[in-house]
């Protein structure tokens, strides 16, 4: 499952998990895969996600 979501799941123009494979879309749902034990939070792709995300998830006054 791992190999699968690395490779169909990260879009590397963009330098993060999309929504669903071949998507674009960015999705705050891939920030719980650290909190799962899918992923290392120090991963490199997992950084470059969240860093990604963070705009999105502090637009309004609070965080979703």
């Amino acid at each position: 499952m791992y190999e699968e979501v690395v490779n169909k799941g990260w879009n590397p123009q963009r330098k993060w998990f999309v929504q669903s494979y071949g998507g674009n879309a960015l999705d705050a749902s891939v920030l719980m895969m650290p909190l799962v034990f899918f992923m290392t939070p120090r991963d490199p792709m997992m950084v470059s996600t969240v860093e990604r995300d963070q705009p999105a998830c502090f637009r309004r006054s609070s965080i979703f």
